[in-house]
């Protein structure tokens, strides 16, 4: 409601939205890559874009601004931004400032699945055991860990979603 949606009562949501910052304008791309690369640099792809699957490893991005103020920070869903090779090398979720991470596609060993018994790395670890399970549902848990951990602190959690491609489930 605090958007203007007459028919909506979301009061903890309007408090938050009171008490902290509301971004109200977002821009980016059709396509997921850079997309993400976008909003976590907040910079136009023309400055920021060198290739598919890479996030540069000298771009700043709002990771970094959240830990630097003292934010813990934590990234959960689709990663896809190591890096094609030596020509295009990309970072890492720690080396782009996440303090942790629970993603898809951060490495050779997570390109599998996204969706049912996926592959997935939590801070560094294969998470095992996956069999039959649902990687969105993954994901939002290990979120509602990190953000269960750090209530009592300023915390920044971030959910690029693996949802929002096909196959849609």
């Amino acid at each position: 409601s605090c958007l203007g949606n007459p028919n909506a009562r979301t009061p903890r949501l309007d408090a938050m939205a009171g008490a902290g910052t509301r971004f109200t304008q977002c821009h980016s791309q059709p396509v997921c890559t850079p997309t993400r690369v976008q909003i976590m640099t907040g910079r136009c792809n023309s400055r920021n874009y060198w290739a598919f699957g890479s996030l540069h490893p000298k771009e700043l991005t709002f990771g970094h601004l959240l830990d630097a103020a003292g934010y813990a920070t934590c990234i959960a869903g689709k990663w896809q931004l190591s890096g094609r090779g030596d020509r295009f090398p990309g970072t890492h979720p720690n080396r782009s400032g996440f303090d942790e991470w629970c993603l898809w596609e951060v490495d050779e060993q997570t390109g599998g699945s996204r969706y049912w018994s996926p592959t997935i790395k939590a801070n560094g670890t294969l998470i095992p055991n996956t069999e039959g399970k649902f990687g969105p549902d993954i994901f939002c848990n290990y979120l509602l860990d990190f953000i269960s951990r750090n209530k009592a602190q300023p915390f920044f959690a971030y959910y690029p979603m693996a949802l929002t491609h096909g196959p849609t489930h």
